[in-house]
């Protein structure tokens, strides 16, 4: 179903077109056809396509891409079905089809700037944040007054560790927001917190911090930000108090603040504190699956108290939770460090035969040192 699935994605976005183009058969284009009447077949696919079940759960994983390109190639993307199944294909765990059937979709209606945004987020969940970038920096030129997509922007350049080219689209984000809901300015100061800290700007974060609040009361973000100045001086004692304050009122509030629970754990491990740092390492994961540095940090936790057969499960945790290059090469540093060169060589082999030709495979070097 696959081969068949990414060659009609690939011939639905080569052959679509404008509106116009998609509106029907052109009758003298196929001699002994009646276009009336596949005219009419066609509308009787759509008419039950608008209410018919996915046949996905129990046929295909790709039924529901399939339908959707049947929509976008009829021209009824409008139609509330077709929304209700992009969200539940959203819903899905990332497949390689999926990558495939929503650039086919943006290669053939770039003016579906909501594509190219999930096709960005597909992108990211995949390791590939160059490719993300790329595709939301279009989406930003086509709708350069969109808060949301600032921010998405601001938000992979930041994963990709570009946190200048990350702040300049933060304060575009920030600057769109003032006229959005209070949620989105909320998201965006405290974004622009995330990359102050990076900065290791201190006051640019604790004004920051302020703007997010004032946008969203219930946001315990400056409670996080002087955990980190206090954790950064090497406070831990104070620093885990203030972030078990934020962790308690975000909990309350039902908030989540990026690393809040990876810097409480930190606090602690360095308190030797050690079950009670694992355990917030664990509550990062569960609202942060993907995050490869709580997974680094749970391994070397496991590793300074001997058990070695934990540090085995999350890293392999690790590279199904996240099967990206990055993820592997942390993954195989880690077992270098704890004095396995001979599995992470084997996770290196791996990488290199399911990634081969990814340049992110540079991560790997040739004996897990960067």
């Amino acid at each position: 179903m696959k081969p068949f699935f990414v060659a009609l994605a690939l011939a639905l976005a080569a052959s679509s077109g404008t509106a116009q183009d998609r509106k029907g058969p052109d009758p003298g284009a196929h001699p002994g056809v009646d276009a009336k009447r596949v005219k009419r077949a066609i509308d009787r696919g759509i008419e039950f396509l608008k209410t018919s079940d996915s046949p996905g759960h129990n046929q295909s994983t790709d039924a529901d891409e399939l339908i959707l390109l049947t929509f976008i190639h009829a021209g009824q993307e409008a139609q509330p079905r077709f929304k209700t199944l992009f969200d539940k294909m959203m819903a899905d765990p990332l497949k390689d089809t999926y990558c495939v059937a929503l650039q086919a979709i943006v290669d053939a209606h770039p003016e579906l700037v909501v594509v190219q945004y999930q096709l960005a987020s597909a992108l990211m969940r995949a390791g590939r944040l160059d490719e993300a970038i790329t595709v939301l920096q279009d989406a930003r030129d086509r709708q350069p007054e969109e808060a949301d997509l600032a921010l998405a922007l601001a938000d992979a350049l930041m994963r990709a560790n570009r946190v200048e080219q990350a702040g300049r689209q933060a304060d575009e984000a920030i600057a769109l927001a003032k006229t959005a809901d209070a949620t989105t300015r909320a998201a965006a100061h405290e974004l622009a917190v995330r990359i102050a800290l990076a900065r290791n700007d201190v006051e640019a974060a604790t004004v920051q911090a302020k703007a997010a609040h004032d946008a969203d009361p219930a946001l315990p973000i400056e409670a996080f930000v002087r955990g980190r100045q206090l954790y950064d001086a090497g406070n831990y004692e104070e620093a885990s108090a203030a972030f078990q304050e934020a962790a308690t009122a975000a909990q309350k509030q039902k908030r989540t603040i990026p690393e809040l629970h990876l810097y409480l754990g930190e606090s602690l491990a360095h308190l030797e504190r050690y079950s009670e740092a694992e355990a917030q390492y664990r509550e990062e994961l569960r609202t942060f699956p993907r995050s490869v540095q709580v997974y680094s940090r749970l391994a070397m936790l496991y590793a300074a108290t001997n058990r070695q057969e934990a540090v085995e499960d999350v890293l392999n945790e690790l590279v199904a939770a996240t099967p990206t290059p990055e993820s592997y090469a942390v993954a195989a540093r880690l077992w270098t460090i704890v004095g396995n060169r001979s599995r992470a060589e084997a996770l290196r082999s791996d990488a290199r035969a399911r990634f081969r030709g990814d340049p992110s495979l540079a991560l790997l070097g040739k004996d897990g040192r960067r």
